[in-house]
């Protein structure tokens, strides 16, 4: 017999927006009571894990006002045979503790003796909303569009992380479908154009020479 899950794409930093093919996978083999010696482990993955996507059958649920809440996707989920991985994107809060958090998610699966570990953290990238490139960058996209600025977090991993006080600048505008990583991604040709003018001017002030 052959199961197939067909989920929604969406970028790892929103799973919200996505429905998760490798958790619905989980639930589906754990309602069949599928998986041999898998089974325990397979149960706990779907109940822990399954189609959450804020870490909260794991302990992770944190979050703060600065940076919004955590974020986990269940990217990979992998079964050899002999071993069973299941791999988690988790974007953590710049008020979250990494090592606290693996704990929690290490005492939330034990009893199905699964192991935890980390491949990798990096630390939360933040600029001040108070800081001049912030400022100048709102103080452009408000002269060129004459709606409200603000300046808020995202969970994606951008070019920002490149070097210090840098920060990710456009390009979607409010209420627009964030088509980033999905199929068939596009922009629309006047959102090009106006993002053109917002960068041209942001360039202008952070140059120094805010009448050009």
């Amino acid at each position: 017999a052959k199961i197939e899950a067909i989920g929604l794409s969406a970028h790892a930093s929103t799973p919200h927006l996505g429905v998760n093919a490798a958790g619905m996978l989980l639930i589906a083999l754990d309602q069949l009571h599928a998986g041999g010696g898998s089974k325990d482990v397979i149960h706990c993955l779907a109940e822990k894990i399954g189609l959450q996507g804020d870490g909260s059958g794991l302990g992770m649920a944190v979050s703060d006002e600065e940076s919004g809440a955590l974020t986990s996707n269940l990217g990979i989920l992998r079964y050899d045979g002999d071993e069973f991985i299941a791999l988690l994107d988790n974007r953590v809060p710049i008020s979250g503790d990494p090592v606290m958090l693996l704990g929690y998610a290490a005492l939330a699966v034990a009893s199905a003796g699964i192991s935890v570990s980390t491949r990798g953290y990096r630390k939360p990238h933040h600029v001040p909303a108070d800081s001049l490139i912030v400022r100048e960058l709102l103080a452009a996209y408000h002269e060129v569009t004459d709606l409200p600025a603000y300046a808020f977090a995202i969970g994606g991993g951008t070019y920002s992380r490149m070097m210090p006080n840098t920060v990710a600048f456009g390009f979607n505008f409010p209420g627009d479908a964030d088509p980033c990583h999905m199929p068939d991604e596009s922009v629309d040709i006047s959102k090009f154009v106006l993002s053109v003018k917002i960068f041209a001017h942001a360039i202008a002030r952070l140059a120094g020479d805010i009448d050009a």
